[in-house]
């Protein structure tokens, strides 16, 4: 990247470019070769866009007693610069998509002072003064309920599901706000959709959540402020989950909608159910192509940095996945340098990480898996690709 380069610095850290659907939050783990260490330093941390996608970046506060800072792109761009001392809140940075779909890409590098901004480099990327903020009077209309599960019905259909089902949400389960719903094997997109007073605020606010009832652990959760909240989940056997959303008297009337997704070939069936459940949902949610073959390479480690020399075939591309199949986990990150390039990626809410990349002259690899958490243990394969979205096309 232009930036990366602009930078001059061969100890910057690049992640992604990372595919983040609406509602979804990406946890940025910065090296620990990124900490100020002298006065003139600088940290900077640019997380670049499209200029049309929208996306928030959170900054913990260092001190309980104040409040989180929450920042939000101008023109597919946030800026954070911290010099001197180094700051604790930006171990715990994150990114959270507003637009319904984007690919966000974070570079960060050390630089003295004075500080020079990311314009000096991106200067299209200045979107000058920020408008008065107003309010709307009216809010878009959604469509009727049957016009909305038509559209369903459609995108079901050009992503490939096998079959879809629509059903009615009883009155005492609307006003519960909670039913049981049962997931066959394969991966699932689950819709609520509301018709309710347009005239009541909170209608947005239904903050829903899938936990499974086996082993009451979360399956899936949506933060965007929604009317229509959807859940990607990915189960390799047959399994029941509880949802839960807010209940409002606003709620006229809800349907679920599902569609079903055929189970992704390619992830071993002797591996842990964890592990590729994790798998199949990161293929699934990031658009990634089928597996058409077992993986070629895979490894099994546990709690801690693990660094690896993994040969290829020259001419060749490769996708490397890393699930979790036991334990306590707060994420795990997985990067791979190849030639002059490096991608990464970091599990989120029980997804595992992936990497695509292409070898044009290599005959090795190195990968790193870091693992935090208590008694985990990751399973990684890599698996020989001939096509499909690579991130390293889009450093």
């Amino acid at each position: 990247m232009r930036l990366a380069r602009a930078a001059k610095n061969p100890e910057s850290y690049q992640l992604g470019p990372r595919v983040l659907e609406q509602g979804e939050e990406l946890p940025l783990l910065l090296p620990a070769r990124l900490t100020p260490s002298k006065a003139t330093d600088c940290l900077h941390v640019v997380a670049l866009s499209a200029e049309g996608v929208q996306f928030l970046l959170n900054v913990p506060s260092s001190d309980d007693t104040a409040n989180d800072i929450t920042l939000v792109s101008r023109a597919g761009l946030i800026e954070l610069v911290n010099c001197g001392e180094p700051d604790a809140s930006f171990a715990d940075l994150s990114i959270g998509m507003l637009s319904p779909r984007g690919v966000v890409a974070l570079v960060s590098y050390i630089d003295q002072k004075p500080a020079a901004s990311a314009m000096k480099w991106l200067p299209a990327r200045a979107a000058g003064k920020e408008a008065t903020q107003r309010m709307l009077e009216h809010r878009a209309g959604l469509g009727s309920l049957n016009e909305r599960l038509k559209r369903l019905e459609r995108r079901a259909s050009f992503q490939g599901a096998d079959r879809t089902e629509q059903k009615s949400i009883s009155p005492q389960d609307l006003e519960s706000g909670e039913l049981l719903i049962g997931f066959d094997p394969g991966c699932h997109e689950v819709q609520l959709v509301i018709e309710a007073d347009r005239t009541r605020l909170d209608v947005l606010d239904l903050n829903p959540e899938l936990v499974w009832v086996d082993t009451g652990e979360l399956a899936a959760r949506n933060l965007s402020s929604s009317p229509s909240p959807t859940f990607r989940v990915c189960s390799a056997v047959a399994r029941i989950a509880r949802f839960a959303f807010d209940v409002s008297p606003s709620y006229r009337k809800a349907m679920l909608f599902r569609a079903h997704f055929p189970w992704p070939a390619g992830i071993p069936s002797n591996w842990a159910t964890r592990a590729r459940d994790q798998m199949a949902l990161a293929l699934f949610r990031r658009h990634l192509p089928s597996l058409l073959s077992l993986p070629s390479q895979s490894w099994i480690g546990n709690s801690s940095s693990t660094s690896l020399l993994v040969s290829v075939t020259p001419r060749s591309c490769y996708l490397a996945l890393v699930a979790t199949s036991h334990g306590s986990i707060n994420d795990v990150s997985l990067s791979v340098a190849s030639e002059s390039r490096l991608v990464a990626d970091t599990s989120l809410d029980d997804v595992g990480a992936s990497a695509a990349f292409c070898i044009s002259q290599a005959t090795s690899v190195k990968i790193d898996v870091d693992a935090r958490g208590a008694d985990v243990v990751w399973i990684l394969g890599v698996w020989a690709v001939s096509s499909g979205p690579l991130h390293s096309d889009f450093s």
